[in-house]
């Protein structure tokens, strides 16, 4: 089984889940892909959420359960279970979300027809948690990643630009990698996952290819509110304050000349890149600070 069904580790950090957590783990334990790991790490919850993956753990071998002795903050809990990984491929799973019974084995399939192919990912169907439809994220021929080279990707995923960010490529972040890229981006640098999902793939889309599927496998949970506002006290809102824009790509072009699997090419690119939305960052900065008028007095 192992050598044609590859084992998938699935990374499920929780939190106060109580609501939404029974059906996240039915519909992954519902995957038809037979060769499968949940890796669930409970941030010291203090509602039921740790005593339902607790019954799930007892009743199924394929969950593993990890239960933090205090809350490490989001950021932390989401490097646990990919730690804890031991699979060929990895996914990060949100106990809010819930996916299709042929998720995994659609996505290994792609991942294992190209060994450049470095996460894959469906369309994304998203939702309110009462279940009132916000969008469908799917890329046309325009857009679609598998078209594209991997510095136009890395190009989208670094842009400051509204419109760039609203296709919303960082949704890929929800895809299926291939594990040695995570493992790889994560040693370079323990605190990137602080610098958000755009951070984390802008070197793996240097690196590997992205593979996009066209057809919804995956129902996505957004909210009305932000995480800073649902969560003011996590570890992950009181660093993010800290984060300085100079700091944030400088972070990532450490990041990228550090990573092996990024041609020399690519990086140059990057740098390129980088320098030019610094220079329109300051410039914009600069338009916005209040103008000093002289008096016209002289002393």
């Amino acid at each position: 089984m192992k050598s044609e069904f590859p084992l998938v580790s699935i990374g499920l950090p929780v939190f106060n889940s109580e609501k939404t957590i029974v059906r996240a783990l039915d519909s992954l334990l519902a995957q038809n892909y037979p060769n499968f790991e949940i890796i669930v790490s409970d941030n010291s919850s203090d509602d039921k959420t740790a005593e339902i993956c607790k019954g799930y753990a007892q009743r199924d071998h394929r969950i593993k359960l990890h239960l933090n002795e205090k809350n490490l903050g989001i950021n932390a809990n989401f490097k646990i279970v990919c730690e804890k990984a031991v699979g060929k491929y990895f996914m990060w799973a949100a106990g809010d979300d819930f996916w299709e019974p042929e998720f995994a084995a659609t996505l290994v399939k792609e991942l294992e027809s190209d060994p450049r192919i470095g996460v894959a990912l469906c369309a994304v169907k998203r939702q309110y948690p009462d279940g009132r439809p916000v969008d469908t994220i799917a890329f046309d021929e325009k857009y679609n990643p598998n078209n594209l080279s991997n510095l136009r990707i890395a190009a989208k995923l670094l842009s400051p630009k509204k419109q760039v960010k609203d296709l919303k490529y960082n949704l890929f972040i929800c895809g299926l990698f291939r594990y040695e890229a995570v493992k790889g981006i994560l040693s370079l640098d323990d605190d990137i996952l602080t610098y958000g999902e755009r951070a984390f793939l802008s070197p793996i889309a240097l690196g590997y290819k992205f593979r996009y599927i066209d057809k919804v496998l995956f129902v996505k949970t957004v909210y009305e509110t932000t995480f800073k506002q649902r969560n003011p006290d996590d570890k992950y809102v009181r660093n993010k304050k800290n984060i300085r824009f100079r700091k944030y790509y400088f972070r990532i072009m450490g990041l990228i000349t550090k990573s092996p699997s990024i041609p020399i090419i690519n990086k140059l690119f990057v740098f390129v890149i980088l320098y030019y939305m610094s220079y329109r960052y300051i410039y914009k900065l600069k338009k916005k600070l209040p103008v000093i008028k002289s008096t016209g007095t002289k002393k």
